[in-house]
């Protein structure tokens, strides 16, 4: 697809996304690509997830195929507001956020996490997506990662990180605890708004 129309530009984003797959202690052969900014970034982090843990094809099906059971996404209050835009431009709809509550350092708290799939998984809802952020706009707090890294895993759930705000810095200034989520819990992340 892409190296037909434009190699050069393929070989600067695959180099790209080499050099951050380093940076963040992730394989050599792992994907990735360059889009327009943080929403496009997030955006695809959903496709990508509903792709991925959704049994049925949406694409032909919609979102209310399968046994009709309402797909479910989890993120702390302090997400920024392109999970409401995803939510809504691909028939989701904003209802199927849970926006969870946030500890005194303004971060999701993992066991409010837990508490909030498995009342989700009684009520015979579809957990699919859980979004951290690695620095909030509004206090640049970055959630506990590996934890929830760990809890969607165990519940086999996408995790996407939204670094849109901070995912560099939170990697220069905590070091090995922000890029600590292994590359197998990972679905993806984007530094794209560091500046």
């Amino acid at each position: 697809g892409a190296w037909a129309l434009a190699p050069i530009a393929t070989a600067i984003e695959e180099q790209t996304v080499r050099w951050i797959a380093e940076l963040l202690g992730y394989p050599a052969d792992c994907g990735g690509l360059l889009v327009s900014g943080g929403n496009m970034a997030n955006f695809v982090g959903v496709i990508a997830a509903r792709r991925a843990k959704v049994a049925w094809n949406v694409r032909a099906s919609g979102v209310a195929g399968g046994d009709g059971q309402k797909l479910r996404v989890y993120a702390s209050r302090e997400t920024h507001t392109w999970l409401e835009k995803a939510a809504d431009l691909f028939g989701l709809g904003t209802d199927a956020i849970r926006w969870l509550p946030v500890d005194a350092r303004q971060r999701l708290d993992p066991a409010v996490l837990r508490e909030a799939i498995e009342q989700d998984l009684a009520r015979q809802e579809l957990p699919f997506l859980v979004v951290g952020t690695a620095g909030t706009v509004s206090t640049g707090a970055v959630d506990p990662l590996p934890e929830l890294a760990h809890i969607a895993h165990e519940y086999n759930l996408w995790f996407h990180v939204d670094g849109a705000y901070g995912g560099l810095a939170a990697l220069l200034l905590h070091g090995e605890s922000a890029a600590a989520v292994p590359p197998d819990l990972a679905g993806l992340r984007q530094p794209t708004r560091w500046r």
